[in-house]
C-alpha cells in the first residue's frame, strides 16, 4: 500500500520521477523526500506550472542528471473520500540546489502541465475554417489529445478562415482565443486547473454571474467566531490568513492605451470604407452584471476639470487602424479573415474585449486561506470560480453596515498558488471583482 503523507485534508499519495533514459519503467517514487510542492494556475494560461522541493539522500542527482524533459507524476486526494487526484507535468530545468549536510541536498525544480512541454515541440502551420471555439477544439484535438468545455456558444465571430502562421498549438489556440468575443464583447478565457481533464473556455459574463463556490460560509476577515457551526454543523465563516490589495492595471495607463474613452478609426483597404465609433468603456461595463442586488463598479467616472467631460465620455486617444475585408471572398460571404468584421462598427468588440480584461485586474485582492476542501468532488473550485469574500468594516459599532461594501463581495478566482508542504497546504488566491453588492445582507445571512 502505498504511503501517505496528510496535509491538512490533503493526502499526497506519489511523486514519480520518470524518462524514458531510466533502466526501470516505473521510474523513482520520491514521496518521502518531498518537503514542497507549489502549483500554479492563471485564467490566461491554458496549462499549469509549478516547482518542487526535496531531500536528496539517495545521490539522485548523480543518478538522474536531470536535463528538462523527465516526467512528473503527481498523486494525491481529499483525505475524507476516495477521489484520487492525478496529474502529470514535466520537468524543465532546475531552480537549485543547497547542500544541507554532508550527506543531503535540497533540489528545488521547475515543471509545466505535459500539454505545455509537448506543445514546444509540434508546430501549426496550415489553414482553418468556421467559428474560433471549433477551431481551438480542432487544434487541441489534433496536436495535444486535449478536449475543452465551452461554456457558453454565444460566440460573435461564428465565420472565420485562417492560417496558423508556425506557432505551436498552445500559442495557436491562444492568438484564436484572443479574437473571440459574446455578442456584447465579452472576452474569452482558456486555461487549466488542477482537478479535471479538460482545458476550459469561458467567458467573462459567465464567470461573473456564476454563484459563489462558498454562498454559505464565505471566507472572512477581522470577524470574531469564525468557526461557529451553523444549523447544518458546517462552519458559517472560514478565515482569511492575510490579504493585500494588488493594482496591476492602473487607471492612467488604462486611459493611455485607449481603454477608457477614446475614438477609433478604421480605415478598409478592399472596399475603401473608412468609419469612427467612439467607445465609452462604462457603456460596455453595464452589459456585465445580471444581479439586481449588485451593481457594476464603475472606476472611470472621474471628472478631473470643470470644463472638460468624465473621461470615460472624454476621447483621450484617437487611434487609426487598418483593415482588410474580402481576403477569403468567394462570393458567398461564408467568412471572414482574422481582423475582418461584417459590418464597420463591429470593429469595437475587438476593442470591448482588450478593455474588459484589463479593467478585471484594476481591482484586485491577494488572500491566503486554507485550501482544506477545495480539492473536494470531480470538479475544481479555484481558478475561474467566483468565491465569496467579506471583510468587517473600520467601524464595527455602526450596526447598519458592518461589512466594508467595497472589499466584500463575489470575486473571480484570477489565479491560484496551491501550497502543499508537509504541515499545511494553504491557498494564495488571485481575486478580481468588477461588482459589489449594495449591502451587505448576503454576509449577515450566511450560514
Amino acid at each position: 500500500m502505498a504511503q501517505e503523507r496528510v496535509t491538512r485534508g490533503v493526502e499526497l499519495e506519489s511523486v514519480v520521477i520518470n524518462s524514458s533514459r531510466f533502466i526501470n519503467p516505473a521510474g523513482i517514487n520520491i514521496y518521502g523526500l518531498v518537503t514542497d510542492i507549489e502549483i500554479f494556475e492563471q485564467m490566461d494560461l491554458p496549462y499549469i506550472t509549478g516547482q518542487i522541493a526535496f531531500v536528496d539522500t539517495e545521490r539522485l542527482l548523480d543518478r538522474i542528471m536531470f536535463d528538462g524533459g523527465e516526467s512528473l507524476t503527481i498523486t494525491m486526494k481529499q483525505s475524507n473520500n476516495d477521489n484520487t487526484i492525478t496529474k502529470t507535468f514535466f520537468i524543465d530545468s532546475m531552480i537549485a540546489t543547497a547542500k544541507i549536510n554532508e550527506t543531503s541536498e535540497l533540489i528545488t525544480l521547475h515543471f509545466m502541465e505535459d500539454i505545455a512541454f509537448i506543445s514546444r515541440f509540434l508546430n501549426v502551420n496550415r489553414s482553418y475554417s468556421g467559428s474560433p471555439d471549433s477551431i481551438i477544439k480542432k487544434i487541441s484535438n489534433e496536436y495535444l489529445k486535449k478536449d475543452i468545455d465551452l461554456i457558453n456558444e454565444d460566440v460573435f465571430e461564428n465565420k472565420m478562415k485562417v492560417i496558423v502562421p508556425n506557432l505551436e498549438p498552445i500559442a495557436a489556440m491562444s492568438w484564436i482565443k484572443n479574437r473571440m468575443t459574446t455578442s456584447e464583447g465579452m472576452p474569452f478565457y482558456l486555461f487549466s486547473s488542477f482537478i479535471g481533464t479538460r482545458l476550459n473556455l469561458v467567458d467573462l459574463k459567465s464567470m461573473i454571474n456564476a454563484p459563489p463556490v462558498n454562498p454559505r460560509s464565505p471566507f472572512m476577515h477581522g470577524v470574531n467566531n469564525l468557526y461557529t457551526e451553523n444549523e447544518q454543523g458546517a462552519f458559517r465563516y472560514y478565515p482569511i490568513m492575510n490579504y493585500s490589495h494588488v493594482d496591476t492595471d492602473n487607471l492612467y495607463d488604462l486611459v493611455g492605451n485607449g481603454l477608457v474613452g477614446a475614438t477609433y478609426s478604421y480605415y478598409d483597404s478592399n472596399s475603401g470604407k473608412f468609419s469612427k465609433q467612439k467607445f465609452n468603456i462604462n457603456s460596455t461595463l453595464v452589459n456585465v452584471n445580471d444581479d439586481k442586488n449588485k451593481k457594476v463598479n464603475l472606476p472611470v467616472d472621474l471628472e478631473i476639470r470643470d470644463d472638460l467631460d468624465p473621461i470615460s465620455i472624454n476621447s483621450a486617444r484617437k487611434i487609426y487602424q487598418l483593415s482588410q475585408s474580402g481576403v477569403y471572398d468567394d462570393g458567398t460571404g461564408r467568412f471572414k479573415s482574422y481582423d475582418e468584421e461584417a459590418f464597420q462598427t463591429s470593429h469595437m468588440q475587438k476593442v470591448k474585449n482588450r478593455s474588459l480584461k484589463h479593467t478585471l485586474l484594476k481591482d484586485n485582492i491577494s488572500i491566503r486561506i486554507s485550501g482544506s476542501g477545495f480539492l473536494q468532488g470531480g470538479y475544481h473550485r479555484t481558478v475561474g470560480n467566483v468565491i465569496r469574500l467579506g471583510f468587517k468594516a473600520n467601524r464595527p459599532s455602526d450596526q447598519d453596515i458592518a461589512f466594508d461594501l467595497k472589499k466584500s463581495g463575489d470575486y473571480i478566482i484570477y489565479s491560484c498558488k496551491h501550497s502543499i508542504r508537509s504541515e499545511k497546504y494553504d491557498l494564495h488566491l488571485q481575486c478580481a471583482k468588477l461588482t459589489s453588492y449594495k449591502d451587505d445582507k448576503f454576509l449577515r445571512n450566511a450560514g
